[in-house]
Parts: C-alpha cells; structure tokens; sequence
C-alpha cells in the first residue's frame, strides 16, 4: 500500500511540475512567439498487469494561452487541460493510444511516462513515439523487466 502511495504522489508532483512550467510560460515576451507547431504521441504498451504503474502525462498550450488543445484516439478532450493515461488505460482491449494537439502549440509540449514492472507477471512492452509536425523527433522501443521501470521526461 505505502508503494502505490508513493507511485501516486510521484504522479501528482509530475502533473504539478508540467503545470507549473507551462504556466509560468504564459506571460512577458514569449506572447510574441512564432514557433508554432503541431505535435503527435504514440504509444504502445503490452503486459502490463493489476499490479504494475503507468503514468503518462502531456501538457502543452497555445500562444494565446489556450491549454485544452488535445485529443486521444481521435476523441477531442475538450476543456481538459491536459492528456493521462494509467494502467487501467492498458488493461484489456486497447494497448495503443494516439495523443495529438488539435491545433499548433506556441511553447512545444512537456511529456512524462513512467512504466514500473511489479515483478508480478511477464515484461512490458513499450513502444513510444513522439512527431513534432510529421517528424519523428522520439522513437523508443524497449521491454521493461520485472522489477524495473521505464522513465523519462522529454520538454519540446
């Protein structure tokens, strides 16, 4: 129980972190930015059980400070703020998901996933990908052991 407690607060402070970030982004001299670009999150992941932890997080806004700019497997998220994904998420039928800005973003994106294998049942498999206006800027692809995890934080 303590461990799933910790893997929740580690969620919520990622989540505050990205916030914080895009937030502080919002105002002064970057309201005159001209780099805007639309981008695309694919991700894949099979074996994951009842007791393993995912968390994927995406946040972004536009110039005008819009935040609601996303859509997941062609389901525009209106009103949400940002896009995540849990275990409950990859348990079942769908093992793929598609997260994509429906319009383009001034301050790029900040994106976190972190997979931890309990140790309970077979390796994770992770396929993730990250397109920056049809360019594919990330492309991991890897297996996470038992016991061991997959964790990383890209800001665009």
């Amino acid at each position: 129980m303590k461990k799933n407690r910790s893997k929740k607060i580690l969620f919520i402070l990622s989540l505050f972190s990205l916030f914080v970030l895009f937030s502080s982004c919002s105002g002064g001299d970057d309201d005159t930015a001209t780099n805007t670009n639309n981008y695309k999150i694919t991700v894949t992941l099979v074996g994951v059980g009842n007791e393993d932890f995912v968390s994927i997080v995406a946040v972004s806004q536009t110039l005008g400070g819009k935040f609601d700019v996303w859509k997941v497997n062609n389901v525009v998220k209106t009103g949400e703020s940002s896009v995540s994904l849990d275990k409950a998420d990859f348990i079942g039928g769908t093992t793929t998901y598609v997260i994509e800005t429906t319009e383009p973003v001034a301050y790029g994106i900040a994106n976190d996933i972190q997979v931890i294998n309990s140790g309970a049942g077979a390796n994770i498999s992770v396929s993730y990908k990250i397109e920056k206006d049809n360019t594919v800027v990330i492309n991991e692809n890897t297996s996470v052991a038992n016991g061991s995890d997959f964790t990383k934080n890209y800001k665009f």
